[in-house]
């Protein structure tokens, strides 16, 4: 089962802390993807992180949640592979 983009809207609000100085200084020396996929791999932690902490926490939503993490951890390791150089 494909999770589709009904996910993404629990990462999007006013909730998230402000970036600092330095992070967004080390953001200008990541490739713009990487960012990107490293920061949604954080975001779906997060939520995974807050699922586990309910009371009854969904079975189905953790599994879409693990599935997703892991879709994108491995999207940014063959992104860091294809980057290096030979």
């Amino acid at each position: 089962m494909t999770p589709g983009p009904a996910l993404f809207p629990l990462w999007v609000g006013p909730s998230e802390p402000p970036i600092d100085r330095k992070v967004m200084k080390r953001r200008r020396d990541v490739h713009p993807r990487l960012y990107r996929l490293i920061e949604t791999h954080q975001r779906i932690d997060n939520a995974l992180r807050q699922e586990q902490r309910r009371r009854w926490p969904d079975p189905l939503r953790l599994t879409q949640l693990k599935r997703l993490k892991l879709r994108v951890k491995d999207l940014i390791h063959r992104f860091a592979a294809s980057r290096v150089p030979a």
